[in-house]
């Protein structure tokens, strides 16, 4: 059994081999290398909308929502009021 070594010379005769095997080869190495992008593609768009996004939510909604989770856990620092307090003090 003969041994390839990986080698400029070996590398530079596999690349010329390409361009001398026939066309209907070449044209199945392409349509290969098509397939394999396109559905490399499409999965990383599927799985880049799957990612949860954040929700747009109006200020006075937000608000409500807050003070709404902090009368369910009964917390000792009223977040929703501190930040109605910061919204009046930087929109006024």
């Amino acid at each position: 059994m003969i041994k390839k070594y990986f080698t400029s010379k070996n590398i530079f005769s596999d690349f010329c081999d390409f361009f001398e095997n026939s066309f209907n080869q070449n044209f199945k190495k392409l349509v290969l290398l098509c397939f394999t992008l396109l559905t490399t593609l499409l999965t990383a768009q599927v799985s880049k909308s799957n990612d949860k996004t954040p929700q747009v939510m109006e200020v006075k909604s937000l608000i409500a929502s807050m003070k709404k989770s902090e009368q369910n856990s009964r917390s000792a620092k009223p977040e929703s009021k501190r930040l109605e307090n910061l919204l009046i003090t930087f929109f006024d």
